[in-house]
């Protein structure tokens, strides 16, 4: 099996929190309470614990994985200032993050 779907059966699992340290925190004294076991496409299973917020967090807040890149949000703020201003509104309106 390609490392792709291994790939893809653990973002099929991943979420962003919406408190990132409180549930941080719930995953340190609970572990076995938020874990969650993904079966991977060679049948095999592996248990996501913290990593199932820690990996989507890490777009807004790459120092995580211990990385230089700017954040997901600093990313469109330079795309933003690349732009005329007067679009500055319209494109704001208009920017929505998803996910599966």
């Amino acid at each position: 099996f390609s490392k792709n779907n291994n790939l893809t059966a653990i973002q099929a699992n991943c979420y962003v929190s919406q408190d990132f340290s409180h549930e941080m925190s719930e995953f340190k004294t609970k572990p076995y309470d938020k874990q969650r076991r993904v079966a991977m496409p060679d049948g095999n299973f592996i248990d996501l614990e913290d990593e199932l917020i820690t990996a989507p967090e890490v777009l807004f807040k790459p120092e995580l994985a211990q990385s230089s890149v700017r954040s997901i949000v600093q990313l469109i703020v330079d795309c933003l200032n690349r732009c005329d201003m007067a679009s500055t509104p319209s494109l704001l309106g208009n920017i929505c993050l998803t996910g599966k």
